[in-house]
């Protein structure tokens, strides 16, 4: 049994128990990058006009409600948790409290004095995000010229000092040409990428967002999905993959009017059934996607929201026409994917639609191509895990 397997059984045993396995907590939604796609940034001043950040302790004493309830994965996020002034605090805490906490991070603000404070109560992993290959990309998509030479340097003295390092990417128009070199940087470090094509409408920044924000054409991310997989896989695991699209029927064959809408299925992520995301404001919602039910942490107890979650994602059914469309077990939509795109659990997202049968087109296209000078030779790179990690 690998590692995804056992990840896999622990996460359904939580979810039977109805148990917060993982929590994200979103100390801050400032970052020092400023980045287009982003999905909860807000300016200092935007900020203290909203009432400031929660301190460690309060969000140390959610932290113990939380694993009295079966939390053992916080997330720590943001923004950038690293502008968060009492990490260090909230750090060491979370361990006394027995919890084994991860971190999302850029790195950029990662140097030799956070290395030292960090080295005393470090995550068991850093999930960093790359967004792009160099300087110039970061300077085209986050607003800092010199952020890749920061990020670099941060990846390998982390990598060096023995932490768990996990890259993945965002790709937007901005950073679109980096993709390839991103690739090629993971594997010169020996950490492969997990690439992610779709951004998410930012609706928790803006409400009249559903369906928008600055991101590729679905038909660009699609075709990329596919180019990241060809350029990262080993031969035989992207012709496994290239296999599981051919079976994509196109849309234009599809009459989506005969497909009777109706109750779709239920939430199939750890959103709401052994997860939770608890915002910078001290909200408890399923998922920090959509921001929306969320329970204020202020006006109850972590336990009575979470039930709340709970019996809110029991009774959420996405799209009854997704659930019988033929590319069903192709297509990754999630409900709030579904939501986020349409503004509500009901409606088709067209977006993803096309989406995927760009993916699919390009998977076909590169598997009939491929012969023995067009792969990677040395085979290194195994399958990316799809699974929401802990």
């Amino acid at each position: 049994m690998n590692q995804s397997q056992i990840s896999a059984g622990i996460r359904r045993k939580a979810a039977l128990a109805r148990a917060p396995l993982s929590a994200a907590l979103e100390l801050t939604p400032m970052c020092n990058f400023s980045c287009k796609m982003c999905y909860v940034r807000r300016s200092p001043a935007e900020v203290r006009e909203a009432g400031g950040l929660r301190d460690a302790g309060w969000w140390l004493d959610v932290a113990r409600q939380a694993r009295d309830c079966g939390l053992l994965f916080p997330l720590i996020t943001g923004g950038e948790p690293m502008t968060y002034p009492e990490l260090p605090r909230l750090l060491s805490g979370l361990r006394e409290l027995g919890l084994l906490p991860s971190m999302n991070t850029n790195a950029s603000l990662i140097g030799p004095a956070e290395l030292k404070w960090l080295s005393r109560c470090p995550p068991v992993r850093f999930n960093i995000t790359l967004y792009g290959a160099g300087d110039s990309g970061y300077g085209a998509l986050c607003g800092d010229p010199g952020g890749f030479t920061k990020v670099d340097r941060a990846i390998r003295a982390l990598r060096d000092a023995g932490y768990t390092l996990h890259l993945s990417a965002s790709i937007t128009p901005e950073d679109q040409d980096q993709l390839q070199g991103i690739i090629a940087y993971g594997r010169k470090l020996g950490i492969p990428v997990q690439v992610a094509t779709y951004m998410f409408p930012p609706v928790r920044r803006r409400e009249d967002c559903f369906g928008q924000n600055q991101r590729l054409s679905p038909e660009e991310a699609g075709r990329l999905q596919a180019m990241a997989d060809f350029w990262q896989y080993p031969p035989q695991t992207f012709l496994r993959t290239a296999r599981h699209y051919a079976a994509f029927v196109p849309l234009a064959q599809i009459d989506f009017d005969s497909l009777q809408p109706g109750p779709g299925e239920e939430m199939a992520c750890t959103a709401g059934r052994c997860s939770c995301w608890v915002d910078w404001q001290g909200g408890l919602m399923p998922c920090g996607m959509n921001g929306e039910p969320r329970w204020s942490l202020d006006e109850m107890p972590f336990a009575r929201a979470w039930d709340l979650a709970r019996t809110h994602t029991e009774g959420v059914r996405a799209c009854g026409v997704c659930q019988r469309c033929p590319n069903r077990d192709i297509c990754h939509v999630c409900a709030t994917m579904v939501y986020n795109e349409t503004g509500t659990y009901q409606d088709r997202p067209l977006y993803f639609c096309r989406m995927t049968e760009a993916a699919a087109e390009q998977y076909r296209a590169l598997a009939a191509d491929m012969d023995g000078t067009a792969l990677t030779e040395d085979g290194e790179s195994g399958p990316l895990e799809r699974e929401c990690d802990f």
